[in-house]
């Protein structure tokens, strides 16, 4: 089986984005659409998970398998221990607020 870096499936997951806007009607053009945002959407979750366990060590005071036990998640991908759980939604609600603004931002012409 072959083994594909993050940004190769970013990239391939972003042009099939590009080759369905061109099918509107076609009914699998849209679900291989919803596909494709859907593997976007876990790859930037993955990514902020990440960004988010290695803050929270750096951050949270625990060390060894205290810290490990932090990161335990349950059968849906949450975290058990209230600390890392309550960090994670704050994380997840703040970059939410980040990209939401960055949206609205209104580009100025530098002189």
């Amino acid at each position: 089986m072959s083994k594909f870096t993050k940004e190769q499936l970013i990239t391939r997951a972003k042009m099939r984005l590009a080759m369905v806007a061109g099918f509107p009607e076609s009914t699998l053009a849209q679900m291989d659409k919803q596909l494709a945002e859907i593997a976007l959407a876990v790859m930037g979750e993955l990514h902020d998970r990440n960004s988010f366990e290695r803050w929270y060590s750096a951050t949270c005071g625990l060390s060894g398998t205290d810290l490990e036990s932090e990161f335990n998640r349950d059968d849906a991908g949450e975290y058990i221990y209230s600390g890392a759980a309550d960090a994670w939604k704050a994380w997840k609600a703040s970059r939410a607020d980040i990209h939401h603004y960055a949206e609205k931002a209104v580009k100025h012409e530098t002189d």
